[in-house]
């Protein structure tokens, strides 16, 4: 038994409808939807910008991931003085003793994959907790970017310098 809250079914198009005969001639540009160029314009709008961008978000992280590892060395080589105390040894810290593992295991210093250690003067940590002045400049071949590390005597005081490129 209907009642009136009940809504009327829509009536479908039939082939004695007349509507199926508007519906039939109806242009398809008025349809809705976007054409194949329309499409292709947009694609190739959105390849440039890709093409513009990409490059320098690609150096950028790049440079992030270098200041990264080049703050990792860092508290690496200020936390040195405090592990060689712990561990009682005195220790030079010359080209030869960048790569020797301490009684640890570890390196002296915790230097990224592929960088470069190069020791300008010795320095030279006691067990004591103090040091004798000394530097060292860490370099990143991929980039070609480089920093001095001096080492202060008795404080220990680390300071990081970025040298030029191509500077020694």
């Amino acid at each position: 038994m209907p009642t009136s809250a009940t809504p009327a079914l829509p009536r479908l198009p039939s082939a004695d409808n007349p509507e199926t005969e508007r519906l039939q001639h109806v242009p398809a540009a008025s349809q809705g939807g976007f054409t194949l160029i329309e499409v292709l314009i947009a694609l190739s709008i959105m390849a440039l910008v890709a093409a513009v961008a990409v490059p320098g978000l690609a150096r950028r992280l790049d440079v992030a991931f270098s200041d990264a590892d080049l703050q990792q060395a860092q508290t690496s080589a200020r936390l040195l003085p405090a592990r060689v105390a712990t561990l009682g040894i005195d220790l030079a810290l010359d080209a030869s003793a960048v790569t020797k593992l301490l009684p640890d295991g570890s390196p002296p210093l915790d230097v990224p994959s592929g960088w470069e250690v190069k020791v300008e003067k010795a320095v030279l940590l006691s067990h004591t907790g103090t040091c004798e002045a000394g530097t060292f400049v860490l370099g990143e071949p991929a980039t070609g970017r480089r920093w001095r590390f001096a080492v202060a005597r008795i404080t220990c005081e680390v300071t990081v310098t970025a040298l030029a490129q191509g500077a020694s």
